[in-house]
């Protein structure tokens, strides 16, 4: 049976369709063909990985098993009009489903393109102030910093001033030969990994700052940066970014990461009689309130940081930006479903003598392993 997959999903699938209509008018309806691509993260072709062609309706009935030739190539033939499934079944790994639209005499393309599943990865959110504030002895001094840190994945927020090809040429500095960004003005986000990002999908509808999802092996990531400005903004932009994780097969393993701007209900016994006063002479839109924080903890969602119920420790304003007298607060959160939850080892804010001065914002960094 094929159904989705949401806790496990151990592949990532980009998927494109090319139509070439072979049904001339008047003629009977002609057979559709559906041509797969097998390969690795790293788009190397697979042979001899058996492919599974479903019909995607109730019942769901499946209509063939072919292997892989050399090429990465599986092609099924005489087929009508309708939604089919392909998946792998016999790889190394535990894919998920491809759909694939086929019409009458349509000849359809598709890239299953199956990953390793993680045995351990470090993860790093980082807000980095407009772009290092595009001062190159800040991105030096990050690219020292980081190599120490040494994490196979970041999630930033804030990269203004790079263009993607650009951010590449930065992350490569620090062994990250891929990155990817939600857009290249104002305030984007972006992803960078030492292991190749697929799935890459960037959203702006309907959003400030936008967002960029993507894979990484067999994790979904959200890069998200929430409204400074309104609180009302704030709620719909976490409604938008809730709707597209639904869409995620139900065996997923999601973290939704970024500067929330939002405060936690996890802090607030941490909150001294003049906090609300004292951090709305710092941002007059940012109310304390749960509201964005609460709705993806609803959804099923865990701070990581309260999963090792960690002492509150703030993310901003860094020592550089600090005001006597105000303890400062947690707008940056890395969040992750129950699947990825199990698989959580350290959650860390981290405070040093380079993220003191490198942003307004600290870093936080954590720890998923299967061992």
């Amino acid at each position: 049976m094929l159904y989705r997959v949401k806790n496990f999903i151990l592949l990532a699938i980009a998927a494109s369709a090319f139509v070439f209509c072979s049904k001339e008018e008047g003629a009977d309806v002609v057979k559709g063909e559906i041509e797969v691509r097998v390969s690795n993260e790293t788009a190397q072709p697979l042979a001899g990985i058996e492919i599974q062609l479903f019909l995607k309706s109730a019942p769901l009935n499946k209509l063939a098993s072919v292997v892989s030739d050399g090429e990465g190539k599986v092609t099924f033939s005489e087929l009508d009009a309708g939604l089919y499934g392909v998946k792998s079944v016999n790889a190394d790994w535990i894919p998920a489903e491809e759909k694939v639209s086929l019409l009458s005499g349509q000849k359809a393309k598709t890239i299953l393109q199956l990953s390793k599943p993680f045995e351990k990865l470090t993860i790093l959110n980082y807000n980095v102030l407009q772009g290092f504030e595009n001062n190159q002895e800040k991105k030096d001094r990050f690219i020292a910093w980081v190599k120490k840190i040494n994490p196979d994945i970041i999630l930033f927020q804030e990269l203004n001033y790079f263009k993607e090809s650009t951010l590449v040429a930065f992350t490569e500095q620090f062994g990250h030969p891929y990155a990817v960004m939600t857009k290249e003005s104002g305030y984007p986000t972006g992803i960078s990994s030492r292991f190749p990002i697929r799935g890459v999908d960037r959203i702006l509808q309907g959003l400030t700052h936008g967002y960029v999802v993507a894979s990484v092996k067999d994790l979904t990531l959200f890069s998200i940066h929430l409204s400074p400005s309104s609180l009302s903004d704030r709620i719909s932009e976490m409604n938008i970014i809730l709707k597209r994780e639904e869409q995620l097969p139900d065996d997923a393993l999601t973290l939704i990461s970024g500067d929330f701007n939002s405060y936690s209900q996890y802090d607030k016994d941490m909150y001294g009689p003049n906090f609300e006063a004292d951090m709305l002479a710092r941002n007059k839109n940012v109310p304390v309130d749960f509201t964005a924080t609460n709705a993806i903890i609803s959804a099923g969602f865990s701070d990581t940081q309260a999963i090792f119920n960690s002492p509150f420790k703030r993310t901003i304003p860094t020592a550089k930006y600090l005001t006597p007298g105000i303890a400062g607060a947690r707008y940056d959160y890395v969040y992750i479903n129950n699947n990825l939850s199990q698989y959580c080892k350290s959650s860390e804010i981290i405070h040093d003598p380079v993220t003191d001065e490198l942003s307004d914002h600290y870093p936080v960094l954590i720890t998923v392993s299967r061992k």
